[in-house]
């Protein structure tokens, strides 16, 4: 995905999850509940009244070229051990390209095959969202 920022802006902005997160692809409803520390063990987390959820930690930090995550998104919690997340930002002429890769394994209760691609669209317009967000100043 093509970003009209520098790496060093995609990679700050991408640490600000709660701004540009789906609200309807959270726990509590709300994204600005969620936090990702961008450091080795950094936490990927949404908090709500009574409890919050770990979805992914942060494994590895090269700002602001790549970070890689492990860990499981959404309902994927109940059924995927584990899942690994890697985006690299390069730069791209005046801006940047952005490229996330999620790999999953681990039990699915059937039907991987149809989940997979529902995995990849949200996935794809929560990207969307972070270039919106970008955009958007």
């Amino acid at each position: 995905m093509a970003l009209k920022v520098s790496p060093t802006r995609a990679w700050t902005a991408f640490g600000e999850v709660g701004k540009w997160w789906a609200d309807e692809h959270s726990f509590s409803g709300k994204a600005s509940n969620m936090r990702l520390d961008l450091v080795p063990g950094g936490c990927w987390c949404e908090t709500f009244p009574g409890g919050g959820a770990q979805f992914m930690h942060v494994v590895f930090a090269r700002p602001p070229k790549e970070i890689v995550l492990s860990g499981a998104l959404g309902p994927m919690l109940y059924d995927v051990a584990p899942a690994t997340m890697i985006v690299r930002f390069e730069p791209d002429g005046s801006g940047t390209k952005a490229t996330m890769t999620y790999k999953a394994s681990g039990f699915l209760k059937g039907d991987a095959d149809k989940t997979a691609p529902l995995v990849d669209q949200v996935l794809g317009e929560q990207l969307n969202r972070l270039r919106a967000f970008l955009e958007k100043g």
